[in-house]
């Protein structure tokens, strides 16, 4: 709009009607959208396949379809035109104080008032002036520190979560009372037990049963949930979960009907504490009741814990077992670790505490690392959008550069009044951002902590900190570029062109 309002103010000059102009500018935008959306489509198929690729890599499966819905095209087409038409059409008031005036003065009368009345701008009157140039722009000024503010806050607000998230599972890992699981290839005979319990160093071994893609439905309610159901022994010594709403295994004659659920299972099927289920396969079908809601990190999927003689009859294999968790003495450790390769190398892989935990850190970096990478992304974007607002800002101050220069100014003020604007426009931007990212991280812990399992709130100072380098970083790289065309003008030429 700003580099074509010579032209508009020609056309209005010999005769164009306002709705003519908007014509005009409306066709204009409808072909910058159609021509991005032809572009931008394709990109985003694109990336969503490598970030898809991307993601395969962090929660490590072997196969993810990329599905793009023909609503997610439709949708991205109809905001690539339409948004800038709704711009074009929110233009309207700048679009109305379009004047052939513009063009005939060189000096508008928004230059006037703001332009220095000393020979030499000091450091004072510089000041002043950075000051005065973003209230007159303001409309524009609040754009860029909104995006700024959004990114940055964004950035530095999920770094804050990961943070609490990387803290709560170095401590819930630490709260695991066994040192060892064995995981065998084949279900294996509970004869197991009493072999890796005889072996020098063990403190004491607990059998499991895995069941995976399991079906499961409250007793009153057709919505079926497909989990995967832990079998463990009703008197079970290791603490698998840490957090729960109401209780354990009741260890009674009951106890092999009774069930332990993940949050995420109790609120997708709408289940309470005494409510009865039904998990069921092909061939077999058990009842159950909920006796506890598990509220911890390593359970916030579809997960459900059942006495170990109820798991062996859902899957046929009575007395037989998946996995074994090993308790030993921390001077026996290297021992019976080498023991156990001896005895089960080939039947079994093990895996010890160390392995889980550098894995499960591994996975909540790589999560970390491919939101940044989403968030980078968006940030290149506002630096584009920066680029072509400080342009823009540039080519409307042409007249109001050249009588600065007129007046003494040097091109290292005009340098040090156009970054200084953008470097203000960072500091407020900045820290608008630390209370945007410090909220942003506060609703994502409460979140989970509600829905999911209980997160600690830790948000480290230097994320704070580093919210106002950022904002005036992105702002630096998004005035500079443009910067050259603005030192370029020449106060002699651009009299002599007016005067001509």
């Amino acid at each position: 709009m700003a580099e074509s309002r010579n032209e508009l103010a020609l056309m209005k000059a010999v005769g164009a009607l306002d709705w003519q102009l908007r014509a005009v500018t409306i066709g204009q935008a409808m072909l910058y959208g159609s021509l991005g959306t032809a572009i931008g489509v394709p990109l985003g198929v694109l990336l969503t396949r490598l970030l898809v690729s991307f993601y395969t890599q962090i929660i490590q499966v072997t196969q993810l379809v990329t599905t793009i819905s023909v609503t997610a095209l439709g949708l991205s087409v109809v905001v690539g035109v339409g948004l800038p038409m709704v711009i074009a059409l929110l233009l309207a008031r700048f679009r109305h104080r379009i004047d052939l005036r513009l063009i005939i003065n060189p000096f508008p009368y928004v230059v006037v008032p703001t332009v220095p009345r000393a020979s030499a701008l000091g450091n004072r009157v510089l000041w002043r002036y950075i000051v005065r140039g973003l209230g007159r722009r303001r409309e524009g000024t609040i754009v860029i520190m909104g995006a700024i503010t959004l990114i940055v806050g964004s950035f530095i607000g999920i770094r804050g979560f990961f943070v609490g998230m990387e803290e709560s599972y170095v401590s819930q890992q630490n709260l695991l009372n066994y040192d060892l699981q064995v995981e065998f290839h084949e279900p294996m005979p509970q004869e197991v037990v009493d072999e890796i319990n005889v072996m020098d160093g063990v403190a004491y071994v607990e059998p499991a049963v895995d069941v995976y893609g399991q079906d499961v439905r409250a007793a009153n309610s057709a919505k079926t949930l497909e989990v995967e159901v832990v079998g463990i022994p009703p008197d079970s010594q290791v603490t698998t979960f840490n957090y729960f709403a109401g209780g354990g295994f009741s260890m009674g004659e009951s106890s092999p009907s009774e069930a332990l659920v993940s949050t995420r299972v109790a609120r997708e099927l709408g289940l309470s504490l005494g409510d009865e289920i039904e998990i069921s396969n092909p061939s077999r079908t058990v009842k159950a009741k909920v006796m506890g809601i598990i509220v911890h990190g390593n359970n916030m999927g579809a997960v459900l814990y059942i006495p170990l003689p109820l798991a062996q009859t859902l899957t046929g294999n009575e007395g037989l077992i998946s996995r074994v968790l090993v308790k030993v003495h921390s001077n026996m450790r290297p021992q019976v670790v080498q023991a156990l390769r001896e005895q089960y190398g080939g039947l079994a892989a093990l895996y010890t505490y160390e392995y889980w935990l550098e894995t499960g850190l591994k996975q909540l970096a790589l999560m970390n690392l491919f939101i940044s990478v989403v968030l980078a992304l968006m940030l290149l974007v506002v630096i584009i959008g920066l680029v072509d607002a400080m342009a823009m800002r540039a080519l409307e101050r042409h007249n109001e550069i050249g009588v600065l220069r007129a007046l003494g100014g040097t091109r290292w003020q005009i340098t040090v009044i156009l970054l200084g604007e953008q470097i203000l426009v960072g500091l407020i931007s900045g820290l608008l951002a630390m209370g945007v990212g410090y909220g942003l991280a506060l609703l994502l812990n409460e979140w989970v902590s509600r829905s999911y399992f209980y997160l600690p709130f830790i948000f480290p100072l230097w994320l704070i900190v580093v919210s106002i380098p950022l904002s005036v970083m992105t702002g630096l790289i998004g005035g500079s570029i443009p910067l050259g065309s603005a030192l370029r003008v020449m106060p002699e030429r651009l009299l002599h062109r007016h005067a001509a």
